[in-house]
């Protein structure tokens, strides 16, 4: 996660230590590319997500960093909100959509992101 300031485990209510068989979360007040370090090597060599909002996607696309991407969209409109993809350089970029659910209320999309 790329924050101002990591969260301490004792405000999540979990006390001093992550819970047993939790998710590795990395925290990084520095570019998305530290952070990204970070967790590949508290991740060894597992998968890395990122989830988080617009800016940080678009950082990761921008550094090279996203090999998949996953977009869950509902019908809601929640405001003003940064655009996913607003700044992303298209012919840099090309991304290949590997799966389609439908749900109810819901389309998840998986794609893959390559680099040209």
């Amino acid at each position: 996660m790329v924050t101002d300031q990591a969260p301490s485990l004792a405000d999540s209510g979990s006390g001093s230590q992550a819970p047993s068989g939790s998710s590795i979360r990395a925290f990084s007040s520095r570019h998305v590319f530290v952070a990204f370090e970070q967790a590949r090597a508290a991740a060894g060599g597992k998968d890395i997500a990122i989830a988080d909002g617009a800016d940080i996607v678009r950082q990761c696309l921008d550094a090279g960093l996203a090999e998949e991407g996953r977009l869950n969209l509902i019908p809601i409109l929640l405001g003003s909100r940064t655009r996913l993809f607003e700044g992303v350089d298209s012919g840099r970029l090309q991304f290949e959509l590997t799966s389609v659910i439908e749900g109810d209320g819901v389309v998840h999309l998986r794609f893959r992101v390559r680099q040209v």
